[in-house]
This record gives structure tokens, sequence and C-alpha cells, in this order.
């Protein structure tokens, strides 16, 4: 009777150590989906700047300079990084806090300098009339009759989806599967692939520029291509075990990932009358942030639990395996919306 009451305590006490480290697991894991999450606020902060003196640059409010531009991609560059190193610093808690300041100084930045210029007189005088406001029901039934836009919208989102949802979980890939602490993976995927993605940014807009000028359809021949190309890289990156060489090998996906961009931002306001620009731009945004940053972590989170069983630590690494092969989808809408520029691009007034 003692042994058998013995083997029980000791069977009692296995399970209450197996269930501490699930415990400790699941904080890890909660706290490192923070620190992405914080990094993800300062990625976004940064294109929130480069969008907003963007635009007002494309509308001749604000000229001169490169300063706004440069500080934006500064902070898209370093937006793994600071997030990775506050959270080990100050924990994610205060992080969450510390990088939530810099939008509310802009957001005072933006309502104390910025005015629009239909209120100002800085607007010409010949562009009044076409600069009315277009009823809410109108612009999108203009929008949505463009094939090529429905097509673009479409194509954004589904890269939205694995951008979000891919960078959450390459930075969990390399803490669970390369053993890296979240200062580490915040650091070198920051400093690498910040890097890459800014240049995969710009390069997507040369390209668009350059061969788009001969051939409207060749303004989004990058981005479909580009992530045809990702596959291979993208593939040999999660199989290999050395993780100096899966983040040198994921420069190439996240160059070419990044091409669409520019193109996707351009081509949407081509695609729609000028009154409507600034909808069409929001009806991007929108479906690009509840598809892409709503759905995409998620998503990839659900499948890493559903293989947890069979895999195990693993499981990461087979859901971004299935994951590469997902950017199929956007580079067949990416395709097929190039197909319809030559017939719709810069048509409407």
């Amino acid at each position: 009777f003692r042994t058998d009451l013995s083997k029980h305590r000791t069977e009692q006490g296995r399970q209450r150590t197996g269930m501490a480290v699930q415990r400790t697991r699941m904080a890890a894991d909660r706290t490192l989906m923070a620190e992405v999450r914080t990094s993800l606020s300062m990625i976004g902060f940064g294109f929130t700047i480069y969008q907003t003196f963007e635009s007002l640059a494309k509308s001749n409010v604000l000229n001169g300079g490169n300063a706004p531009r440069n500080f934006s991609l500064l902070l898209i560059l370093l937006g793994m990084l600071i997030g990775g190193l506050l959270a080990d610093s100050v924990g994610w808690r205060n992080a969450f806090l510390i990088v939530g300041l810099p939008g509310i100084a802009l957001a005072v930045v933006v309502f104390t300098y910025l005015k629009d210029p239909r209120r100002t007189g800085m607007m010409q005088a010949g562009t009044q009339q076409s600069a009315e406001q277009m009823p809410m029901k109108v612009a999108l039934k203009a929008m949505f009759s463009s094939r090529a836009f429905v097509l673009l919208v479409a194509a954004g989102s589904a890269a939205a989806f694995l951008a979000y949802g891919k960078v959450t979980w390459i930075t969990i890939f390399f803490q669970r599967t390369h053993g890296l602490t979240p200062g580490e993976t915040g650091l070198w995927f920051g400093l690498v692939n910040g890097g890459a993605g800014i240049a995969g940014t710009v390069l997507g807009g040369y390209i668009a520029d350059r061969w788009g000028a001969k051939n409207r359809r060749h303004v989004l021949t990058a981005p479909a291509v580009g992530m045809v190309v990702t596959i291979p890289f993208a593939l040999l990156a999660f199989m290999t075990d050395n993780w100096l060489l899966a983040l040198f090998l994921l420069i190439v996906p996240t160059i070419c990932n990044s091409l669409y961009y520019g193109p996707t931002y351009s081509s949407v306001q081509g695609l729609v009358p000028l009154r409507a620009r600034a909808i069409a731009a929001a009806v991007l945004l929108f479906f690009q942030n509840l598809i892409g940053l709503g759905l995409g972590p998620l998503f990839f989170g659900m499948m890493s639990d559903l293989l947890q069983p069979a895999y195990g630590e693993e499981s990461v690494r087979y859901v971004l395996y299935g994951a590469t092969f997902l950017g199929l989808l956007p580079a067949f809408f990416f395709w097929r919306c190039s197909l319809r520029l030559n017939e719709e691009l810069d048509q409407k007034d």
C-alpha cells in the first residue's frame, strides 16, 4: 500500500512539474508576443509618419527636405530593436507605455501645425472645383466598380496578412528553435531585416517608376515576381539549424516581400477619381489592417497550436513552411491586377 501511495505521489509530482513547465512556457510566449506587438507599434509609427508626410508632399502642402522620410525609415529600421530592448529592460507593460508616447507627440504636431489646405487657401484656385467633397456612397461605388482596384485591395490585404503574421512568428521561431533571447532577436532581426525591408520598399518604387513608364502593367510586376522568388530562400532559412545563416537567407524574402508598398499605394491613387483618393487609401488601409494585423498573427498562432501535439517546439517551423507557399496568393492577385493597369490606371477624373 505504501509503495502504491509513493508511486501515486511521484506521478502527481511529475504532473505538477509538467504543468509548471507549461505555465512557464506560456508566460514566456506571452512576454514575447508583447515584445512583438511593441515592435510593431514602433514600425507602424514609422510608416504613419512616412505616409503622412508623403501625402502632404504629393499634394504640394509640404515641400522640401527629406527629414520626415529619413526619420520614419529610421523608426521602421529600429522597431524590432527598440521593442526587444525595452521589453528586456523595463518589462513589456512599461514598453507599451513608452512606445505610445511618440504617437501622442505626433498627434499634437499634426493638430497644431498641419492645416486643411481647403481652409487655409493653400490650394490653387483652379483645383477648388475638383476638390469638392464626393459623397461616400458615390466614392465607394466608383472604387469598387474598378476591377483593378478590387484585385489590388485583395493583393495588398493578402500581402499584409502574410507580412504581419510571419514577422510575428519568425521572431518566436528564432527564440524557440534557435534559442535566442528576446533582446538578441530584436537586435539582429531588427537590424538585418529592418534594413532589407527599407531597401525593398525603395527598390519597389524605383522599379515601378522605371518599368511602369514603358508599360503600365509593369508597375505591379516586381511585387508579383518578388512573392514567388521569396519561396526557395524562405524555405532554406526555416530549414537550417544555424540562426545566422537563417537570418542571412531571410534578407532576400524581406526585400522581395517589401516591393509591393510603393506600387500598391500609388496605383490605388490612380485607379479612382481625384476626389475619391483619400477614401480609397482609407479603404486599402482598413482591409490591410483588418485582414493583415487582425487575422495574420492569430491565424498562424492557431496553426502552431494545432501542430503542437505532432511537432512540439518545431510547430512554428512547419507553420512558416506553409506561410511561405501562401505567398503565391498575393502574387496571383498582383499579376491579375497588372493585366488591367493599361486600361484603368490614371483614367479617372
